[in-house]
């Protein structure tokens, strides 16, 4: 619906409607139904609905205007599956233009593809995901600085999304972490309590993967340093209509800290 707009998709679904009235139907005759508009949005669908997994999208700016992008499924590190899977995936993304926000979209049908975006050489940031397309991305890390950088330009949801996608990215191999935990620390400070709740389970996740006897004093100390002060933020008791979302967080930067951080005052209380 983001990608072709919800009028097409509105037609599509009353001619489905219309066309079965007091019977019984198929998902086929739902996809041919939408397939009657100018987008196909049928034939996209029907690779999400009969293919296991979920796309990974993995973008690389190239000279001028250009933006190269090839998918893959998903998969964590360790697991392999069929490499011929491809999705048609509609693609919404937003990006700064001499500080002016724009938006192109485009149809991601083979494999890879490289796709002309006006204004794309003078962008700042990239945000590959703007209207809640279903695939993850990732990112070269000049990619993911950009949107750190500019995050107070983009939405709460967009916000939620660069962390999510990166979570994703990471247990894929795709990105590393030395570029992940500076992604995480850079919106430590987020007015949107969700967002902090999304670094501090974040940077508890890093120790699962990258942390080893060497590393684990220095991964401490970072926890302590930066999950103290998020924590003091919140306050160790609940306010009066406290939002659900702020003792989810004090619950997880307790837990992260005591445990992972081994913080004092944290396995005290």
């Amino acid at each position: 619906e983001s990608y072709c707009g919800d009028q097409e998709i509105c037609a599509g679904l009353q001619t489905f409607v219309h066309g079965h009235p007091w019977g019984n139907s198929t998902t086929d005759d739902l996809l041919r139904a939408l397939d009657r508009g100018t987008n196909k949005i049928g034939a996209v669908l029907k690779g999400f609905v009969e293919q296991p997994g979920v796309p990974e999208v993995l973008m690389a700016r190239l000279p001028g205007n250009r933006l190269h992008v090839r998918q893959q499924r998903y998969a964590p590190i360790g697991r392999t599956y069929d490499s011929a899977t491809i999705w048609r995936i509609p693609m919404v993304i937003r990006y700064d233009y001499l500080g002016e926000s724009r938006e192109a979209r485009f149809l991601l049908s083979e494999r890879e593809a490289t796709f002309n975006v006006p204004g794309l050489d003078k962008a700042a940031w990239l945000m590959p995901n703007a209207r809640d397309g279903y695939y993850l991305w990732s990112v070269p890390p000049s990619f993911t600085e950009g949107l750190a950088r500019a995050r107070e330009k983009l939405t709460p949801r967009e916000r939620l999304e660069v962390l999510n996608a990166g979570a994703y990215a990471v247990t894929s191999g795709s990105l590393r972490a030395q570029d992940w935990i500076p992604l995480l620390l850079a919106f430590r400070d987020d007015p949107d309590a969700g967002v902090r709740l999304k670094v501090a389970r974040g940077l508890a996740r890093v120790e699962e993967v990258f942390i080893t006897k060497r590393n684990q004093a220095a991964y401490r100390q970072m926890l302590c340093d930066t999950l103290w002060p998020m924590l003091t933020r919140v306050g160790l008791e609940p306010a009066v209509d406290e939002p659900p979302v702020i003792g989810e967080l004090r619950a997880s930067l307790l837990k992260t800290l005591g445990i992972a951080g081994a913080h004092p005052e944290a396995i005290r209380i």
